[in-house]
């Protein structure tokens, strides 16, 4: 179902073309995933320690996310380290080949939908437009946008864990 969402996505009308988003969504994915993986192994037996560090790649991401350079790519990242960690907290083994699943079905609908654009002509534009607001000097409004989302997913992540609901699926 992951493969159909991201065509869905993809092909969902935000500002820039549909090859951008879906570029965007397969390094944003796969950025999270690396991340979470790493993240992972690292604190694998420090559970608070990988927490800390997972809601400070959170804010990192968030905060490009607002900038609103690249922000599909950032928003994914964020989002897909988030669905890792808990994927890899509740069964570390099988982390690493569920985000491999995650980031082919990406790759699958990606290529769907870039594939429909193109045939139809809907769009024949590759550029990548990375926009934005400068990141430096930090931001404070941004600053609080980044901590409100990332108190949201920390919220979502314990929610997921207390009704032991399916998490990939519920989380993004």
């Amino acid at each position: 179902n992951l493969a159909v969402w991201t065509t869905h996505m993809v092909m969902n009308q935000i500002e820039f073309t549909s090859f951008q988003k879906g570029l965007e969504r397969v390094v944003g994915r796969g950025l999270g995933i690396v991340v979470g993986l790493v993240l992972l192994t690292i604190f694998r037996n420090s559970m608070y320690l990988g927490f800390a560090f997972e809601c400070l790649a959170f804010m990192v991401f968030f905060y490009i996310f607002f900038s609103k350079r690249l922000s599909y790519t950032f928003l994914n990242a964020g989002l897909y380290v988030a669905v890792i960690m808990h994927i890899g907290r509740a069964s570390p083994q099988s982390a690493a080949p569920e985000g491999w699943q995650m980031f082919v079905a990406v790759v699958v609908g990606v290529i769907v939908a870039d594939l429909v654009m193109w045939l139809t002509r809907a769009e024949h534009d590759i550029s990548i437009q990375a926009g934005g607001d400068a990141l430096f000097p930090l931001d404070g409004k941004r600053l609080g946008q980044c901590a409100m989302l990332v108190a949201t997913v920390a919220v979502s992540q314990l929610t997921v864990t207390y009704f032991d609901l399916p998490k990939s699926a519920t989380l993004v």
